[in-house]
């Protein structure tokens, strides 16, 4: 998917989601704070774009200087590419575990959200690759219906996350 592609079409209609991250603290887990999301269309297909909005100062780029990407086909959309309802208590508890496992100690931080077109992909940044792809695969056996892929790219400045501002 590429992002790029996603932001010439996203429309933005931002509002608070609630709770979510907050800038991590050394030797301290994540705490909730608040999410930015924004709607819009993708190829014709309905977007959403969650954004964990507190990450945005020089010192969190410094402490996770590598992006890393987690998608996924949905098993059945619907015809315009949203998840249908039964598939959403699954994906939110995809979503719980990337989440509790990928942040655990704050070796990461997942930062943007994008589901459309009948995929999702977690866009997070890491201070410790390893521990990254060790979750993945807990992530692949706990959801083994769904074929997760990921990549790894340096990005020191966040280019990534700031592409969603």
């Amino acid at each position: 998917m590429r992002i790029l592609a996603i932001l010439a079409t996203l429309t933005a209609n931002c509002w608070p989601l609630g709770p979510a991250f907050a800038e991590p603290r050394h030797g301290a887990s994540i705490i909730l704070d608040a999410w930015v999301v924004s709607t819009g269309k993708h190829q014709g297909n309905p977007l959403i774009v969650r954004r964990n909005r507190p990450f945005k100062s020089a010192q969190t780029r410094k402490v996770y200087p590598t992006r890393a990407g987690i998608a996924f086909k949905l098993l059945a959309p619907r015809a315009d590419g949203w998840p249908t309802d039964k598939e959403l208590a699954v994906l939110a508890q995809i979503e719980t575990f990337v989440v509790e496992r990928f942040q655990i100690e704050d070796r990461s931080v997942v930062v943007v959200i994008l589901t459309t077109s009948g995929f999702r992909e977690f866009m997070l940044y890491t201070k410790d690759k390893a521990s990254v792809t060790q979750h993945l695969a807990e992530l692949r056996a706990r959801f083994p219906a769904y074929s997760f892929t990921t990549y790894f790219r340096d990005d020191k400045e966040w280019r990534g996350y700031h592409e969603f501002e």
